[in-house]
């Protein structure tokens, strides 16, 4: 390399190509793991983990650009063997060699767990930047070369095939959930490179993802990772996204022809199983409901950010409608929150909210549980007294009907508000002293179901209200219940708890 203190971008590529060569040439020479104890599994999975760490710990150097001694030992060599001093160059460049650097070493890393597995099995780096560097160490057995179409390639195609046939929900979060492995993996990866060591590393890489990695869309997936194990995801969280790039792998395979052999075949989160007979849900009871609607949040706060202050302040916004929403319509938590405003109506002086999938501005398609769900539900005269008509009136005024009535509930990273708003409640809960794990936001269906229960409503009705199916033979035919008769019965409800009794009405304008 010419020496030269205007060092160029692909100069610095070069130099941290150098040391990918190097590392990956060390590491072969160490050649496979050997176990020292006659614990072999526990030992090797000691190994993996401490691996797996390292690399999240150099992922995380990356993102704070802020590097250890190993990192900076390397970077002062490579340097060195090159004629620089540091003094030399710009912290930018320097920086941007301390990354190249931070990432040979988490190639390294991946080639040490590669090696655990297998001691004779080609390694291929997930990395982009060292694909052309690794070709050149062929010989050595290091990689072989590959011809077939790349990770980025697959999954893009993928993705268009299924689109029209997933729900929108189901799709967007296929984008980001594959997009987690395209990123770990390398979008310029050839399919068929990819080891079953290679799905394990990124198994382990997602097992050390933070809890909230969903609200930093912006952040790579390395800076979504932590070393705090309290702050991670959980395990079934974890299965959730790992689960699609198996069946993505499955489609490479069965349907495309892509690859083979299924890399992610035989790997698998290990998830603890709940006990079938312990309950997962159950009803509000009066204490819980005086508990929660007597918060300040519901009968007078300090501000829009201090809802758990005693102020003298109600602010009518989706954190006080949807709780009071699902405790007097049963309705699903998602049905709810993607309410249009035009989705509550009024029909022969019965006011009621309308749960379709017609679209919504920036929103495709809404979504409906099943046929049942599509439904009208009364609104209880509680709900009247609390002047819900008129907040509707009032955003009404301010958008378009077809403009989601809540929309100050974000849309989370799977693209549904109910996944932000569920954690919102959570905290709700917690902040209250409700910390029962039987009582969610679904607990109100529970609630509402009793209350029509108990009022001696028909079952057929109460099915009506709530969204489940009528299978009965009776349900196959007519054009269901009246909106008057499942009015009726929504008024005649028994509730534990009246919440204009507890509630301050809002002042009319």
């Amino acid at each position: 390399m010419i020496k030269t203190t205007q060092m160029t971008t692909n100069d610095v590529r070069k130099l941290v190509q150098d040391i990918f060569v190097n590392v990956i040439a060390e590491q072969e020479a160490v050649g496979a793991y050997v176990a020292q104890t006659d614990q072999i599994d526990d030992e090797m999975r000691e190994q993996l983990f401490m691996s797996q760490d390292r690399i999240a710990d150099l992922r995380n150097q990356i993102a704070l650009t802020k590097f250890d001694g190993e990192v900076r030992y390397h970077l002062r060599n490579l340097l060195t063997r090159n004629g620089f001093g540091q003094d030399e160059l710009s912290q930018a460049r320097i920086d941007d060699i301390a990354n190249g650097v931070a990432r040979a070493l988490i190639e390294q890393q991946r080639f040490f767990q590669l090696r655990i597995d297998d001691r004779l099995a080609h390694f291929s780096p997930a990395d982009s930047l060292f694909v052309s560097a690794a070709l050149g160490v062929t010989e050595q057995g290091v990689l072989p070369t590959f011809k077939g179409p790349q990770l980025g390639d697959a999954v893009e195609k993928y993705l268009s095939v299924y689109r029209s046939v997933w729900k929108l929900k189901t799709y967007k979060a296929r984008v980001w959930q594959l997009g987690y492995l395209v990123e770990f993996l390398g979008a310029q990866r050839p399919i068929e490179s990819i080891q079953p060591s290679d799905i394990r590393n990124y198994r382990d890489a997602l097992l050390t993802l933070r809890a909230n990695h969903g609200f930093a869309a912006s952040q790579s997936f390395a800076a979504k990772q932590t070393a705090n194990a309290n702050a991670r995801i959980k395990l079934k969280t974890v299965e959730l996204i790992f689960q699609p790039i198996k069946t993505f792998l499955k489609w490479a395979v069965s349907v495309e022809g892509l690859i083979e052999v299924n890399p992610a075949q035989s790997i698998k989160v290990v998830v603890k199983k709940e006990k079938t007979f312990v309950r997962v849900r159950r009803s509000f009871v009066k204490s819980d409901l005086e508990r929660l609607f007597s918060c300040p949040l519901f009968i007078g706060c300090l501000s829009p950010h201090r809802r758990f202050v005693v102020g003298g302040k109600v602010f009518r916004d989706a954190k006080y409608w949807l709780p009071i929403l699902g405790y007097l319509t049963g309705a699903r938590l998602g049905e709810l929150v993607q309410l249009a405003i035009g989705d509550v109506r009024v029909e022969d002086g019965i006011s009621y909210i309308d749960i379709n999938e017609k679209a919504l501005v920036g929103v495709e398609t809404k979504s409906v549980k099943s046929g049942a769900g599509h439904r009208r539900v009364p609104l209880h005269p509680d709900l009247l007294s609390l002047g819900f008509m008129e907040f509707v009136a009032k955003r009404a005024k301010q958008d378009k009907a077809d403009v989601r009535l809540f929309k100050d509930v974000p849309f989370g990273v799977d693209g549904q508000a109910s996944t932000e708003y569920s954690k919102i409640f959570g905290r709700l809960m917690d902040k209250v002293g409700l910390t029962d794990p039987q009582l969610v936001f679904h607990s109100f269906r529970h609630t509402a179901e009793d209350a029509l229960r108990d009022a001696g409503c028909q079952p057929y009705v109460i099915d009506r209200i709530i969204g489940h199916a009528d299978n009965t033979m009776g349900g196959k035919y007519g054009s269901g219940v009246s909106l008057s008769v499942l009015a009726e019965a929504v008024a005649s409800m028994k509730l534990p708890v009246r919440l204009p009794s507890l509630l301050p009405t809002a002042k009319k304008d």
